[in-house]
């Protein structure tokens, strides 16, 4: 401590011992208050332990019915993904893309790898477009035989066409497969959407698209959940018709 603060010390000392002064009363009072603070222990209070043995019994019961719940129902509990050519839950099973009607669905290209009991694939060549149409639930076309059909020989075919057709990937507006001067090297029409599909005008002229776009047109990095999708249009379209 240096000299100045042991002045003030001082000082300040001498100033409590002049101006404050106790009476031997008083000084009996806090000597009294000081011993029963010192002596005063713990005690129990029932209204606090009462409230958080309550607190614990609830948090416990509805925890045992959360349990009992998740149990009971796993699947609600379930995420998906896509993986080789189904689709997989949390657990690791691998389940089929599409369950419900059959489908016969003819390919122009590559035949896409997805698992489905129901789904039939046949590969077939573009001049398929124009005969025996019937024989299929619809038609998938995939990016090498994009630039072959986007030409004025191909727009009458796909005006007319009563059953849908699917572009895989496709990269720019499906429409330019059925109207005139239009192609598919140009590019001016990019796509909003992963694939795209339509009917022709005779059949509704009903179109649909799935997903965002991506670089690729590569069939095989089209997710899963994709196809899934484009079937169930299929098997909706092909049961109104028949209604």
């Amino acid at each position: 401590m240096d000299k100045f603060d042991h002045e003030v010390r001082e000082q300040l000392k001498s100033f409590l011992q002049e101006k404050i002064q106790f009476t031997s009363e008083e000084k009996e009072q806090v000597h009294e208050r000081i011993l029963s603070k010192k002596s005063k222990g713990f005690q129990f209070n029932p209204v606090y332990w009462s409230v958080l043995t309550a607190a614990i019994a609830l948090s416990l019961f509805f925890s045992f019915f959360y349990l009992t719940d998740f149990m009971k129902n796993p699947s609600s509990n379930e995420q998906t993904g896509s993986v080789n050519g189904g689709i997989v839950d949390t657990m690791g099973e691998q389940k089929e893309v599409y369950s419900g009607k059959p489908l016969h669905i003819a390919v122009i290209g590559e035949i896409p790898i997805v698992t489905s009991g129901q789904v039939t694939f046949n590969q077939v060549e573009s001049e398929a477009l124009k005969n025996n149409l019937q024989a299929y639930d619809a038609f998938f076309v995939t990016d090498e035989h994009f630039e072959e059909l986007a030409t004025d020989e191909w727009t009458d075919t796909f005006e007319r066409m009563p059953v849908p057709v699917f572009f895989i990937g496709l990269d720019v507006q499906a429409f330019i497969f059925h109207e005139n001067d239009l192609d598919y090297k140009s590019h001016k029409y990019e796509a909003n959407s992963h694939t795209q599909g339509f009917v022709g005008e005779k059949a509704g002229g009903k179109s649909w698209e799935y997903g965002d776009p991506i670089e690729s047109t590569n069939p095989g990095d089209t997710p899963k959940e994709i196809f899934a999708l484009i079937f169930e249009d299929i098997e909706e379209f092909q049961t109104n018709k028949k209604e």
